[in-house]
């Protein structure tokens, strides 16, 4: 079984647990940014900074493609897509777990023995925050991949009913809902200390209206925010830092749990 994604894949919660849970029944290898996550049998690398060769060096050629609807020659040209095929062609891959809508046309490709399995974190075509480039551009290329390569994958995941209804209204995809939780612990109920703290479990994004939680948090009097790592994390730690009595703590993996006593909150 090979699991992909363009990300840092010792970072990812569902790639983390997918490697604990398949690896009782499969080899297990992963391809993605950085170094192996935990548990897994092999890793390949991929090219975080993959740059485009050839035709795709043509200054404006990739909006031109998504503007003519070119979007299979978009995706043969995509620098990530053919760095990591270039990496990954010489294996064979019984099942491909392909993470988010940007592998799938990768996974495809690979033609695994009994198919591909896409685990869609987000709803792909409305992913980013609404914009005239986004509409014009990149909403259409996405559609495309969910009914050329998302509809025909043998199995689909994703994380949220409203997902699933959505995916099944536009596309007719059947997708299993996957929740992202952290891994069930026997935890005592404690009382709730002043002030409420808030947890935000998750990446940092715009769309993901962290605005609410941190208005939220301002009727309570106090917050502490938990932003993930990464370029927009800083963006986080600005708003959360006006929203109550104290300024956000360091950001925390996903990974860590949270273990209340009291009034205080562990990090472990």
């Amino acid at each position: 079984m090979l699991i992909v994604s363009y990300t840092r894949t010792e970072q990812e919660p569902r790639i983390i647990k997918q490697i604990a849970e398949f690896r009782k029944d499969y080899h297990v290898t992963t391809a993605g940014y950085g170094p192996a996550p935990a548990g897994v049998d092999d890793h390949i690398e991929l090219d975080e900074g993959a740059r485009a060769s050839g035709v795709g060096r043509i200054p404006g050629i990739f909006s031109l493609l998504l503007l003519l609807r070119l979007h299979r020659g978009y995706a043969r040209l995509e620098p990530r897509d053919r760095s990591a095929f270039e990496r990954l062609r010489n294996g064979r891959w019984d099942v491909v777990v392909a993470h988010d809508a940007q592998t799938l046309y990768l996974a495809s490709r690979l033609s695994p023995r009994f198919g591909v399995l896409a685990d869609m974190h987000e709803y792909a075509p409305k992913q980013s925050p609404s914009s005239l480039k986004w509409n014009l551009l990149a909403q259409p290329y996405y559609n495309w991949i969910c009914r050329t390569f998302a509809a025909r994958a043998e199995a689909v995941t994703t994380v949220s009913s409203g997902i699933v209804d959505e995916y099944r209204r536009q596309f007719g995809i059947e997708a299993t809902l996957v929740v992202n939780a952290t891994p069930y612990q026997e935890l005592p109920i404690n009382p709730v200390g002043a002030p409420i703290r808030l947890v935000h479990s998750g990446g940092v994004a715009v769309q993901r209206r962290l605005d609410i939680m941190i208005r939220g948090a301002r009727v309570t009097g106090g917050c502490d925010a938990r932003p993930l790592p990464g370029r927009r994390g800083d963006a986080a730690h600005g708003r959360a830092s006006g929203a109550g009595r104290r300024r956000p703590p360091h950001p925390v993996l996903r990974a860590s749990a949270v273990r209340g006593s009291g009034g205080d909150t562990q990090w472990v």
